[in-house]
């Protein structure tokens, strides 16, 4: 059976998919917030705060739960996000509120995988390879979401061998 993963954005929600054997991890779809998100002040950085709705959740979820049984998925895997001392952030706590309806919704087992900087490694793939930054900026949260599902791949693999 395949993988599922996702990278939980403010603004994107970037889908990956396993190959059958749960080897590697391919991006594969991108949910985008429309209107664009306006910026405000947290603490003190800056940052977008508008958050999905919980009716936009919902179909999204349901959306997803459609792609795990048409890609045949067992599991989803989603992103946790961590700062760099591996505490929790604001984040943390709206995709903890994700994962309760995708739970509910997709009808799949669904499971964290910590997260460090993605989206960030992504781009930095993306640019090795010489794509364009405008290019970049519509693959990244699938590819942000094939990092953590590779991620969790690597894991499972490796205890799986133990």
């Amino acid at each position: 059976m395949r993988i599922l993963g996702i990278d939980y954005g403010q603004k994107r929600i970037g889908v990956a998919i396993s190959d059958e054997g749960g080897t590697l991890a391919f991006p594969f779809d991108l949910f985008k917030k429309n209107p664009p998100l306006k910026g405000v002040k947290l603490g003190k950085f800056k940052a977008v705060k508008e958050r999905w709705s919980e009716e936009e959740i919902k179909a999204i979820s349901k959306e997803i739960g459609g792609v795990c049984r048409s890609e045949k998925i067992g599991t989803i895997v989603l992103g946790l996000p961590l700062d760099l001392s591996g505490k929790e952030t604001v984040m943390t706590g709206e995709v903890r509120e994700f994962f309760a309806i995708l739970k509910k919704m997709a009808k799949k087992p669904v499971v964290f995988e910590k997260e460090f900087l993605t989206t960030k490694l992504a781009e930095g793939k993306f640019r090795e390879a010489g794509i364009k930054k405008k290019q970049i900026k519509e693959k990244i949260d699938a590819a942000a979401a094939a990092e953590i599902l590779q991620s969790y791949l690597d894991k499972k693999r490796l205890t799986t061998n133990d």
